[in-house]
């Protein structure tokens, strides 16, 4: 699938909702992946500590008390992403790909997480952070966008990346894909690896 967004192509493959929730998951997982491995190393270089709002925010959410905020810390930062990937498929799957859309996913992140926090009084106005925080927010944020459109716009549905691990386990295939997904050394290397292993498939 291209990710052109002047391409004015607009498919709509047949797509069943348990394959698009379950790729719209991973790609929404690696999305956070990505954005957190950016985030250590924006903290190394400017000492922010960890952030625990997203902990609380879902601690207040769900009737918690906030001092398991630590526990849900994690839950809340992976799962909303996984959500958030979900909607970034659907777009996928029906030509809104590029990024020129993951620019709009990067502002719906934001709104979500903003929305929440503010509902529940976790986090502060917006525009009352200091102007380093706002900026440091946006790029981290932009991170996950653009890393889970990519995954989103590249994988072959009719597969998709849950579903091909388990189609390598059930024809022996598991040690190949364990080798080659341990070799990615970047985002873009998927592409090239699931065309490859899809090819492998045996015919059903």
């Amino acid at each position: 699938m291209s990710r052109k967004t002047t391409d004015y192509d607009r498919p709509y493959p047949q797509v069943g909702l348990g394959k698009l929730i379950a790729v719209g998951l991973t790609a929404g997982f690696l999305g956070v992946a990505v954005m957190t491995a950016g985030e250590k190393i924006e903290q190394a270089l400017t000492k922010r500590p960890n952030s625990e709002v997203p902990g609380l925010t879902l601690a207040r959410l769900i009737g918690r008390p906030d001092g398991e905020k630590g526990k849900l810390n994690l839950i809340m930062h992976y799962g909303q992403g996984a959500l958030l990937g979900v909607v970034r498929a659907f777009m996928a799957t029906h030509g809104m790909r590029g990024p020129f859309v993951d620019f709009i996913l990067t502002g719906l992140r934001l709104s979500v997480d903003q929305t929440l926090e503010n509902y529940v009084g976790s986090g502060a106005l917006p525009w009352t952070w200091p102007v380093s925080e706002q900026v440091i927010d946006i790029l981290h944020k932009g991170v996950f966008a653009f890393a889970t459109g990519y995954v989103s716009t590249f994988t072959d549905f009719r597969y998709g990346l849950l579903t091909l691990s388990v189609r390598y386990a059930m024809y022996g295939y598991s040690e190949r894909f364990l080798y080659a997904m341990q070799n990615i050394k970047s985002l873009y290397k998927i592409q090239e690896v699931l065309t490859v292993y899809i090819r492998m498939l045996p015919d059903a």
